[in-house]
C-alpha cells in the first residue's frame, strides 16, 4: 500500500526539530570552528576575498567552509594546514596537537633525512650517549680509545681554522 505525502505533511517534517536537528548535525560545526581559528591567530589576509586567493580557493568555497557547510578534500586539507603550519589531522578532525612540536627549539633539531641508515643509527646512538653523558661539559671528538666511542670533556673548546694552510709545514 503506497502513502501519499501532501504538502502540509511535507512541511511538518521540514519544520520538526528532528530535521533541524539533522541538518545542524550534517554542518561541520566544528571544522569551521578551527577553521575561522586558524585564520583569525595567523598572518593569513583578513577578508575572505584575499584570502580565498592567499589559499588559492574561490571565495564561496571558503565561505563553505567557515560556515561548516562542507569540508575540504583531504587534498585540500594538507595544503590549507600547510599554508597555516597546522597538522592535518587536527584540522579536520580536533583530535591530537594542533601545531606538535611546539615550544620545541629548532635549533636542536637535526634533519637526518639524507643520511645512509648507518649514519642515522650513529648520529642516534652519539645523541643518546650526550644525552646520559651530559654534565653541562661539551664534549669533543678525539682519536683516542676513550670509553664511550671516541668522545671525551672537552678541556678547551678547539680553535676555529681560519682557513690559511702553512706552506712548507
Amino acid at each position: 500500500m503506497a502513502k501519499i505525502i501532501t504538502d502540509s505533511y511535507f512541511n511538518s517534517i521540514i519544520n520538526s526539530d528532528l530535521y533541524l536537528a539533522h541538518n545542524y548535525l550534517m554542518k561541520y560545526s566544528e571544522y569551521a570552528g578551527r577553521f575561522k581559528r586558524l585564520w583569525n591567530e595567523s598572518d593569513a589576509p583578513k577578508t575572505q576575498k584575499e584570502l580565498a586567493k592567499w589559499l588559492d580557493y574561490s571565495q564561496p568555497m571558503i565561505n563553505y567552509w567557515l560556515n561548516g557547510e562542507k569540508l575540504p578534500s583531504m587534498d585540500t586539507a594538507i595544503k590549507i594546514a600547510n599554508k597555516f603550519d597546522v597538522c592535518v589531522e587536527w584540522l579536520i578532525t580536533g583530535k591530537g596537537e594542533m601545531r606538535p612540536g611546539e615550544g620545541v627549539n629548532l635549533q636542536r633539531v637535526i634533519d637526518i633525512t639524507d643520511l645512509s641508515s648507518e649514519d642515522a643509527a650513529f648520529v642516534s646512538n652519539l645523541v643518546a650517549k650526550l644525552s646520559k653523558n651530559n654534565q653541562n661539559k661539551p664534549l669533543t671528538p678525539t682519536t683516542e680509545n676513550v670509553e664511550g666511542g671516541g668522545l671525551k670533556p672537552a678541556t678547551s673548546l678547539p680553535q676555529a681554522d681560519n682557513g690559511k694552510k702553512k706552506i712548507g709545514a
